[in-house]
């Protein structure tokens, strides 16, 4: 493959830095108009596949986070169970901890290919990939019996993205307590 003119005057401005923070210099790494200018624009709509798959694979793997981590929430929780004592209770505390910052670290992968996919062109506002916050995150608790006011509370955005829309509600059943997920993908935006 040859080299597009100006590919390598713009490296040679680069500035050397640490192996972990050097910049890969993907197309999401440059701005738009360097990107044309050195006819990347081939690699860039790879690039967003490759990061909408990122993306889904984030998704995924936030959601089985979030319901390992009410598991063992109720499995501390529940009245009946083998968490007695200082120690098992600690434990169970660190467990907690320890998938908490799992889901975080899911979380914050997602966030990184949607900032990669905006840098592409995604617009910011898209209804495919939104914006990830706390109350996305949110999974209502099966284990109890409804209060008043639950109603009010809706999950998060994240529980029904990458889901048919002609799902019956028993399939939709199925996956809320299996976990199963076969993603049928959204058509891109133009």
């Amino acid at each position: 493959m040859e080299l597009t003119p100006g590919v390598l005057d713009y490296l040679s401005t680069l500035h050397d830095s640490l192996p972990e923070h050097e910049t890969l210099l993907l197309p999401s790494d440059l701005p738009s108009y360097l990107r044309e200018k050195f006819g990347l624009s081939n690699l860039a709509s790879d690039e967003m596949c490759l990061r909408e798959g990122e993306a889904y694979d984030a998704l995924h793997s936030l959601r089985s986070q979030i319901r390992y981590c009410n598991a063992l929430v109720q499995h501390k929780n529940a009245k009946k169970n083998a968490v007695h004592g200082q120690y098992l209770s600690t434990r169970a505390g660190n467990l907690i901890r320890n998938a908490n910052q799992k889901s975080q670290d899911y979380a914050q992968k997602y966030r990184h290919a949607r900032a990669a996919m905006i840098s592409l062109g995604l617009p910011s506002n898209s209804t495919q990939f939104p914006e990830l916050t706390t109350d996305s995150m949110f999974m209502k608790d099966f284990s109890k019996p409804h209060v008043l006011g639950d109603g009010g509370k809706t999950e998060g955005w994240i529980w029904c993205v990458g889901l048919p829309a002609d799902m019956s509600d028993a399939e939709r059943d199925e996956y809320a307590e299996d976990g199963i997920v076969t993603f049928i993908l959204f058509p891109t935006e133009n």
